[in-house]
């Protein structure tokens, strides 16, 4: 009977440190309340400068480009309604991340209502030009399994649509990294032991390339009205 009520006892504390760990280190009720059901950001963009010491890493493809994307923050923006979460706001720092040597583009906080949940960085390819605008597209998104699948899918595809839509195979490659994505994080956190990754969130990472074309249209098309 001693023996029973031993184990018994161990196992209420085993139970009770690991239910501990979770709610501690799980997001806080007012965070989650404040991240799904709070009001969007008005974006207070501060684009960044090709001077200041980082003219001789430019290319003319880079400038071009710079020119070309100087309004795509808010051409995204727009294409969402006032009430939803989803808006981009840039960034002043050019250099890409996660390279060995320097390279620049437009780089873009992502923000969840009035949080900020990931970065976005947009660059051209070698060969970038009027007749063929290859552009890279980067999106780093935390707090992935916090939020809304189809709000996920609807803010990506809201970005391929202007960088990477110049054909529908482009379009379906697209969407099956997006999915492949998502699913390798759900994946992840069934059979993930770490605590801390699993209750933080998640985050998730994809690359695709792609035509900027259907942006350029865009672009063009909201220049002209403004004059």
């Amino acid at each position: 009977m001693y023996e029973v009520l031993i184990l018994l006892v161990l196992v209420n504390l085993g139970f009770t440190s690991y239910i501990w760990r979770t709610v501690r280190r799980g997001p806080k009720r007012k965070f989650l309340g404040k991240l799904l059901n709070g009001k969007p950001i008005t974006p207070n963009h501060t684009p960044p400068s090709l001077r200041n010491g980082i003219e001789l890493g430019i290319t003319d493809e880079d400038r071009r480009f710079f020119s070309d994307f100087e309004m795509f923050a808010d051409a995204l923006n727009h294409r969402f309604e006032p009430n939803e979460p989803w808006r981009l706001q840039e960034r002043p720092d050019a250099e890409l991340t996660g390279r060995e040597e320097p390279e620049y583009g437009r780089r873009y906080e992502i923000f969840y209502n009035e949080y900020s949940v990931g970065n976005l960085q947009i660059f051209a390819s070698h060969h970038y030009g009027p007749a063929d605008p290859q552009v890279g597209t980067e999106i780093e998104l935390q707090y992935a399994r916090l939020l809304p699948f189809g709000e996920i899918n609807r803010f990506i595809s809201a970005i391929a649509n202007f960088t990477a839509s110049g054909n529908a195979e482009e379009a379906q490659r697209v969407k099956n990294t997006i999915h492949e994505t998502m699913l390798n994080e759900l994946w992840q956190h069934e059979f993930d032991p770490d605590l801390d990754s699993r209750n933080s969130g998640g985050s998730i990472e994809l690359r695709f390339d792609g035509s900027a074309a259907a942006f350029l249209r865009t672009s063009t098309n909201r220049k002209a009205r403004s004059i």
